[in-house]
């Protein structure tokens, strides 16, 4: 079906005077001509030059793109030409189905002279472009909503993530909170283990010193009317395997040595001299035990609280870094 074509001819500017030479003003109308159809304005009586006839006429278009316009001069008798202009109107459908312009008109010398001012609209253009248009819009809102949705939704994915990683955060910290106390408990066994250890091996050993000691004591009798040699023999044979008190019992048969070089008028005022020697070294010998004890406490105690100091530390800034690194890469959903 053909598209109608809405032509108005509003009215005429500047036009040659045809009645130049008689009295009183030209009576202008015009004469519209499309394919087979013809279409006539009313006569503007005494328009003169610039004539106005506001009149619309409607027509079913072809292929055909030109309307062929007259302005003549109503004459009782016969009519002059004015003017005549050729009007294309294809361009309408590139603008929307809307054209409003001046249209030159020439005289039939060809000379131009006058325009005539022309509306033209094709209903179903223009209803087809409003329907783009509407179309265009609606697409737009719902573009627009979808964005809006979208920005909210990557709103809340933003939101949930930040609480998701403080949340992953504190559970972390909070095993990182247990395996420090694990960590620590296990220091501590260690330690308290390292204690009992040492303690039965401090105490194992005074007693075999001790029971070394009260041996070569028993033998002090002996060692007192035997060569000197001998005697140092028969020591080591009691002592054999308590080679760490090797030292002090070399000492300590000097002691021996020397009271026998002596040559004490009585035993037991030598053994209680030897004794004395024995009670004395034993005491240096556990004053060092016990000096070592207290550097390991120490040490001990300080490497615990170094390490829990720099454990929480490292959590700390391991799981910020961390939750803000997720932050930074979270994308916005597509």
């Amino acid at each position: 079906m053909a598209d109608i074509l809405q032509l108005t001819l509003v009215g005429a500017t500047d036009l040659i005077n045809v009645k130049a030479w008689e009295i009183g003003k030209q009576d202008p109308y015009a004469v519209v001509v499309y394919n087979e159809y013809e279409f006539r304005t009313k006569v503007h009586e005494d328009g003169g030059k610039n004539p106005v006839f506001n009149e619309t006429f409607s027509f079913p278009v072809s292929t055909n793109p030109t309307i062929s316009i007259t302005i003549f001069h109503d004459r009782k008798r016969h009519d002059d030409v004015i003017g005549v202009g050729k009007l294309a109107f294809g361009s309408a459908f590139a603008t929307g189905g809307y054209m409003h312009e001046k249209l030159p008109l020439f005289t039939t010398e060809g000379r131009q002279q006058g325009f005539l001012e022309v509306v033209v609209k094709i209903p179903a253009v223009i209803e087809r472009i409003q329907a783009q248009l509407a179309a265009a819009e609606a697409a737009r809102r719902m573009e627009e909503m979808r964005i809006s949705e979208a920005k909210a939704a990557y709103a809340a994915k933003l939101k949930d993530a930040l609480k998701f990683r403080k949340q992953k955060a504190a559970e972390k910290t909070e095993a990182q909170q247990e395996v420090m106390d694990r960590s620590l408990v296990s220091l501590n066994n260690t330690f308290s283990y390292a204690m009992t250890d040492l303690t039965s091996k401090t105490n194992a050993s005074k007693a075999a010193f001790l029971g070394a000691a009260g041996a070569s004591a028993e033998h002090f009798k002996a060692a007192l009317v035997v060569d000197e040699p001998d005697f140092y023999a028969q020591l080591c044979r009691e002592t054999e395997g308590e080679e760490e008190f090797r030292p002090e019992i070399d000492a300590y048969t000097g002691v021996v040595f020397a009271a026998a070089r002596k040559r004490y008028d009585s035993v037991e005022e030598a053994k209680a001299e030897f004794q004395t020697a024995v009670e004395q070294a034993v005491t240096k010998y556990f004053g060092k035990l016990q000096g070592i004890q207290a550097v390991f406490e120490k040490e001990a105690a300080e490497a615990s609280k170094e390490y829990m100091k720099e454990a929480r530390t490292k959590i700390f800034w391991k799981e910020e870094a961390q939750a803000e690194a997720d932050v930074a890469a979270f994308k916005p959903p597509v």
